[in-house]
């Protein structure tokens, strides 16, 4: 047993082959660790950028529900060639009082832009989505006695696939 000590304490240091063996593993496991964190990053920058543009469509569906829930009536501000892709109105909605007199209450609803900058929302003067979001391709038509509208929201710039809105509110007048 004493020989076998002997033979390992007579080594002056490792061989070239052992040192490149050590090299070559050592890199596989740096490029697999390497790989691993880059597609998870790729994947979480993906995934917040999917949340943040379900957050901002969530929002301009809420404010346009909330502002056509009512609606009695709809004008169109600017005819368009296609009657079926209005994009801007005035919808106005009639409120009963206690002393049996009706108020209106209107709301210029406007979508505007274009390529470069992207399209925005105007509900009353007051831009709705945020900067860095278009809605592109979005409009409202009339039928059946309803105000529908095809809401598309899409991030500039992004990978993310625009999300699509369908609604629908009925209108009296």
């Amino acid at each position: 047993m004493k020989r076998e000590w002997n033979k390992w304490e007579n080594e002056e240091g490792v061989t070239l082959i052992e040192l490149l063996v050590v090299l070559a593993i050592s890199s596989l496991l740096i490029g697999i660790v390497t790989m691993i964190l880059l597609s998870s990053l790729m994947a979480f920058d993906r995934l917040t950028a999917d949340t943040e543009l379900r957050n901002e469509t969530n929002y301009i569906t809420t404010v346009l529900n909330q502002t056509l829930k009512n609606v009695d009536k709809v004008e169109i501000l600017d005819q368009p060639a296609d009657p079926n892709r209005i994009s801007h109105f005035q919808a106005t909605e009639v409120v009963k009082k206690v002393n049996q007199t009706e108020e209106e209450r209107s709301q210029e609803i406007h979508i505007t832009g274009d390529d470069a900058t992207g399209y925005n929302l105007f509900i009353g003067g007051k831009r709705i989505n945020k900067e860095g979001y278009s809605l592109k391709g979005s409009y409202f038509w009339i039928g059946d006695g309803e105000l529908k509208g095809m809401i598309q929201v899409e991030k500039i710039g992004s990978l993310a696939k625009p999300l699509y809105v369908y609604l629908s509110h009925p209108i009296s007048g």
